[in-house]
């Protein structure tokens, strides 16, 4: 995630789709067009293959592509996050007066990788956590993510 945004009113972190989404419609509309030329020239076999690798590039363009944004409103006095992907939205929000702190969660992902991703821990309800953007597989990045959350936070305190 980047800083969008910082300052005394607001903290703003976004991550947009960046150049996987970019890759994978260029490589889909080749191999569309690859597909359609080689079905032309009757090369049946040839085309089908090469449009199930146009259908899995799309998925993963469906998959992997999504925009991202928390932000922290002082005049408003909460913290939302935006998901956008292809198949609709997701909105959540949490008070500014209910963060007690801002942490680091550590996890264990798929194949046994550690990951670390910035939350927010709640006084309402006492002990809850409220994930912040998404998850790091390097610690400093997430660590410097989650000080600059705190500092913004302390700002407003």
């Amino acid at each position: 995630m980047r800083v969008r945004r910082y300052d005394d009113d607001y903290l703003i972190l976004a991550r947009r789709p960046g150049i996987l989404a970019i890759v994978l419609a260029v490589l889909m509309f080749t191999m569309l067009a690859l597909s359609l030329r080689a079905l032309r020239g009757g090369e049946t076999l040839t085309g089908v293959f090469l449009l199930v690798v146009a259908a899995v590039c799309a998925a993963g363009m469906v998959a992997f592509t999504s925009f991202q944004q928390v932000r922290f409103d002082r005049n408003a006095g909460i913290v939302e996050s935006h998901i956008r992907g292809f198949f609709g939205s997701e909105r959540a929000q949490v008070p500014l007066a209910d963060i007690e702190a801002a942490s680091l969660r550590e996890g264990k992902g798929t194949k046994g990788r550690r990951y670390y991703q910035p939350t927010l821990l709640l006084r309402n309800p006492p002990g809850e956590t409220f994930a912040v953007g998404k998850a790091f597989e390097r610690y400093p990045e997430a660590r410097v993510m989650a000080g600059l959350i705190e500092a913004w936070l302390r700002r407003a305190r």
